[in-house]
């Protein structure tokens, strides 16, 4: 069997686009709304770099917060499945 380098699986893939996407949207949402809450700089390109660096921490929290809450599914709702499934109709 030959060996997988570390982006040729699916998991890995699925993980870098996940990533991606978190910090595409978060970096949209700073950079459109515009709010003195998420970034305190009135110039553009401070703005920008700003963004990028704090859009990997607060990205990395939502996508930790999804893959929480994707392996939570993953637990419950196999113990529950008999009990969902099992009632004739």
């Amino acid at each position: 069997m030959a060996e997988n380098t570390d982006y040729e699986d699916s998991i890995a893939l699925a993980c870098i686009a996940t990533a991606i996407f978190v910090l595409f949207t978060w970096s949209t949402i700073v950079l459109t709304v515009k709010s003195p809450l998420l970034s305190s700089s009135e110039l553009f390109l401070v703005r920008l770099i700003g963004v990028f660096v704090n859009g990997g921490w607060f990205g990395s929290l939502f996508a930790h917060f999804f893959v929480a809450l994707n392996r939570l599914c993953a637990v419950v709702y196999p113990t529950k499945y008999k009990i969902l499934w099992s009632k004739a109709k």
